[in-house]
């Protein structure tokens, strides 16, 4: 899990990619530069080739919660941690410099660096990137948006490129509040709490209507306890969660078990929803997972 600085290390983990290409292929005296372009020592006017990578925007991740918290890895292991802020980051390149076709060389090379790196996995040398997989991806905007960004109503400045990365996780300041601890679950008397329920990512994350869904990950078991009105069976307290965003509502629709769980595999059926996508988890108990994105396909398709 990563603290604030996730944002100043993306940011110099993608700078330093570019940096790097432009030393390989001999252009080493190119500078990838982080502030505005549209500042006197950053923007147009100026004759040194240079890249600017500019951070113009972050959005929150509406299809990536964690309800309750979300279980992490870390050096002995896993651990529950507060509910961390999903984040998307979109970052404009621009390139300047004596004329266009040294301004389009660089943005060549810039795309072909973010071409080859589509995802961001924790380096030795990188303190706060997280070893979730953060994608990186080319977004087509149009001149109206590009426009926008520049702050202009007339053509766009210098060509300029947009990527999408995401998602991006702040976990909140250990320091600030201790993490929940695992709230009992009321009226289950002989019920045991092993280790905490964690959903493993989604195998395939396109679902199909109607279909059987197999989720995999730990501590599923934890909350079975007897049946009181079915003498000798036991009544599990386990459900799969799927989140929907209608308009600006979240939608949640609780679906049954197939079958009683074991402590790694649970298996539901995928209902029919209002919208085509929204993410998943499993509730053990009063305990929630963590969520996955999914996108639903009907029975037809």
């Amino acid at each position: 899990m990563s603290s604030a600085e996730i944002l100043n290390e993306v940011t110099s983990r993608l700078s330093k990619l570019l940096t790097d290409r432009f030393q390989a292929v001999g252009l080493g005296s190119v500078q990838v530069t982080n502030d505005s372009p549209l500042s006197e020592e950053q923007g147009p006017g100026q004759g040194d080739a240079r890249l600017n990578l500019f951070l113009y925007m972050l959005r929150k991740d509406e299809f990536r919660q964690y309800p309750g918290g979300i279980d992490m890895r870390n050096e002995t292991g896993f651990s529950r941690v507060l509910e961390p802020t999903a984040l998307k980051l979109y970052y404009l390149i621009s390139a300047f410099g004596a004329d266009h076709l040294v301004q389009q060389r660089l943005l060549g090379y810039a795309i072909q660096v973010m071409a080859e790196n589509p995802s961001l996995t924790k380096e030795e040398d990188d303190s706060e990137i997280a070893p979730e997989r953060m994608q990186v991806v080319m977004l087509n905007l149009d001149m109206v948006e590009l426009n926008a960004i520049w702050n202009t109503t007339t053509l766009v400045r210098e060509t300029s490129i947009a990527y999408e990365v995401r998602p991006v996780l702040i976990e909140p300041d250990p320091d600030a509040g201790k993490p929940k601890e695992i709230p009992e679950v009321q009226d289950l008397a002989t019920t045991t709490l092993g280790e905490l329920p964690m959903l493993d990512p989604l195998e395939q994350p396109v679902l199909r209507v109607g279909t059987e869904l197999v989720l995999h990950g730990r501590g599923f078991d934890a909350t079975n306890a007897p049946d009181p009105e079915n003498e000798g069976e036991t009544k599990f307290n386990v459900w799969v969660v799927f989140r929907q965003v209608v308009g600006r509502e979240y939608k949640d629709s609780y679906v049954e078990l197939l079958e009683p769980p074991t402590a790694h595999t649970v298996r539901t059926q995928v209902p029919n929803l209002e919208v085509d996508s929204g993410v998943i988890w499993v509730r053990v108990g009063s305990i929630v997972t963590g969520s996955h994105a999914f996108v639903l396909e009907d029975e037809g398709e």
